[in-house]
């Protein structure tokens, strides 16, 4: 079953390689883009509501932590504490390699969370890693 990929994004160079790389992995979904976290939040309780083909249940967010209007932490801990939503798988993918952040996600309910490598090549291989991971959950 083909898995709704919400990418909360608003670095637009990082959404295109990502977008990219989870496809050169062999993503099995579609990858829907918001540029902040209100914009996720909209879209999932208004999916929700009006019952369009995004599923709760086949739903995964990447989710940027840092993101304007409604940063990363705020959007894993509204997903994670709403019974309709907290099946939702949330990976956090953060520029940040701070062990307090990266366990605050862990806390607020994330599936996972990784920390993009400033290097390309890298930076593509997790992804694509990733993809494959997506595939199986």
């Amino acid at each position: 079953m083909e898995k709704a990929i919400i990418l909360a994004e608003d670095n637009m160079g990082h959404a295109r390689l990502i977008e990219k790389n989870l496809k050169r992995g062999g993503l099995q979904g579609k990858v829907t883009h918001f540029t902040d976290g209100r914009q996720v939040l909209d879209f999932l309780t208004g999916a929700e509501k009006k019952e369009t083909e995004v599923k709760i249940d086949n739903t995964v967010v990447l989710l940027d932590l840092n993101m304007p209007i409604m940063n990363g932490f705020q959007v894993l801990q509204s997903v994670k504490s709403d019974p309709t939503m907290k099946s939702i798988h949330v990976v956090v993918m953060t520029t940040t390699d701070d062990p307090s952040e990266i366990q605050r996600c862990y806390d607020l309910g994330c599936d996972l969370a990784l920390t993009k490598p400033v290097e390309y090549t890298s930076f593509a291989q997790t992804i694509q890693k990733l993809a494959q991971d997506l595939n199986k959950m």
